[in-house]
């Protein structure tokens, strides 16, 4: 919150905007395989650290369809949620 004259207002401790994006796109991953190449998901919006960023993925579909939920970048959590 701010007031007409710009200055911040301590109403909140909140993002002023928050707004949820989930992205797909398609990718090589020799990281994790060629297996796992093709279309990959990622949730930037902040919910919680992954590494220390505030970022989901890309994980893998395949891992996800797969239930591959031992790989790296935040199979577990895209399958669980």
């Amino acid at each position: 919150y701010y007031t007409e004259t710009g200055q911040k207002l301590n109403y909140s401790k909140d993002s002023i905007w928050n707004f949820h994006v989930w992205v797909e796109c398609w990718m090589t991953r020799k990281d994790l395989g060629s297996d796992m190449d093709g279309w990959q998901v990622l949730d930037p919006t902040p919910q919680q650290r992954s590494n220390g960023v505030f970022c989901c993925g890309p994980a893998p579909v395949k891992a996800v369809k797969s239930q591959c939920i031992d790989r790296k970048y935040d199979i577990p959590f895209v399958y669980a949620e």
